[in-house]
């Protein structure tokens, strides 16, 4: 059993060694010499095989956006849910906003073909701000506006827009839902 689980393990760290220039920015690249890179390849392996505490424990001292960037790339080039259970358990663990917010957009973009992700993914958004209200959150709650699933009606993505533009007058995203729904209102 354990060839196979190495085999799988070597597996993955290939893919991310081809993949490093999707799964890190260049700034990334620039900044973390090899070794390093080596470490964060073996938190996806860790996060891949549900190790989730071992992930952790080889993340604590690296800037929680860069680690949400990473996760979230990773997840986009090897589409495994583990990257979502691994940003559910680092939320329980920490409390911090950060994971609910790479909870949702797992959901949201990488996941969205999954049924029900969409719905999940807008209540961790709604969660999101009811903990913290700030222009990240909310920008993130308003992208759930729109989809066939029609999980936001026109009220409350009105309201969250203004609540945006409040903090960021010329947020392009809160401007084009505000016309959206200015102009639905005439038809």
């Amino acid at each position: 059993m354990k060839n196979i689980k190495e085999i799988y393990n070597q597996k993955m760290r290939k893919m991310f060694t081809e993949n490093m220039k999707s799964i890190f920015t260049e700034d990334m690249l620039k900044k973390y010499d090899e070794n390093m890179l080596n470490v964060l390849k073996e938190v996806g392996v860790d996060i891949l095989n549900v190790n989730y505490e071992e992930a952790n424990k080889k993340i604590v001292n690296i800037n929680k956006q860069e680690i949400y960037e990473i996760i979230w790339n990773m997840a986009n080039v090897i589409e495994s849910f583990t990257f979502y259970g691994f940003s559910q358990y680092m939320y329980k663990k920490t409390e911090n906003v950060i994971w609910l917010n790479l909870s949702a957009s797992l959901l949201s973009f990488t996941f969205c073909c999954v049924e029900g992700a969409y719905a999940v993914g807008i209540f961790h958004a709604r969660e999101a701000v009811k903990i913290e209200k700030n222009l990240e959150n909310l920008v993130t709650l308003l992208s759930f506006y729109g989809l066939p699933e029609y999980l936001m009606d026109d009220e409350e993505a009105e309201n969250i827009a203004k609540e945006i533009l409040e903090l960021d007058k010329n947020n392009e995203r809160a401007i084009y839902v505000l016309n959206e729904i200015l102009n639905s209102k005439k038809e």
